[in-house]
């Protein structure tokens, strides 16, 4: 620190400053710099983020990264150089914003156009349910000779695999809705679909040919 023996920081420029930091690496310079330029700066920022704490986290973020771009690069007009800085990571900040924005907006319709056909295929599945097991969840054809058909819903619900028990035993006799089954089971909506029509399937091989094995 010989050279600034007999002068404070603040008497010499911005470039002797910048340039003594890129031969000494010396972080009292760029703290020097950042009191200088602290508060102009979160003003430019703020010019574009529009929020007073962004605008001031961005201008720390820049500080920081001065630290080795001022090392790396040699820098003859700090003040325009450094507005640029703030300003491109402001621009940055906001597309990166934008671009967050625009994946959630996607990610929803995704899921509200998925769960929009969902909801009408649960429709068409509790309606198909009622017509093939009747309105109580006994079969209303098959095997006639059958004693007491919930008896034999019952045994071909037990012989189901158990996520196509599981996946069945909510929607179709708890009532629950895809959404409300995927939560409880941890399966994916596909998933859940997958298992309900193959159990529905099987249960109805099985109530018609009691002797069958399920898929």
């Amino acid at each position: 620190m010989g050279f600034f023996a007999k002068k404070t920081l603040a008497e010499f420029t911005d470039e002797v400053l910048v340039a003594r930091y890129r031969e000494s690496g010396d972080k009292t310079l760029v703290g020097e710099l950042f009191k200088r330029y602290t508060y102009p700066v979160v003003g430019v920022a703020y010019k574009y983020l529009e929020d007073r704490d962004d605008a001031r986290d961005l201008v720390m973020q820049v500080f920081e990264k001065l630290l080795v771009d001022l090392r790396e690069h040699r820098v003859e007009h700090f003040k325009p150089w450094l507005y640029a800085v703030v300003r491109n990571a402001a621009l940055m900040e906001l597309r990166n914003r934008k671009s967050a924005r625009n994946r959630q907006e996607g990610y929803r319709q995704h899921v509200e156009a998925q769960e929009g056909d969902f909801v009408e295929s649960e429709q068409e599945l509790h309606l198909d349910f009622q017509v093939g097991f009747g309105k109580n969840g006994v079969h209303s054809g098959g095997n006639a000779s059958s004693p007491d058909p919930l008896t034999g819903l019952e045994n071909a619900l037990a012989r189901l695999n158990e996520p196509q028990k599981r996946c069945v035993e909510l929607f179709y006799l708890q009532k629950k809705s895809y959404v409300e089954v995927a939560e409880l089971t941890g399966f994916s909506l596909n998933q859940v679909k997958s298992h309900l029509q193959n159990g529905k399937r099987n249960l109805k091989l099985m109530l018609d040919n009691p002797g069958s094995q399920p898929s």
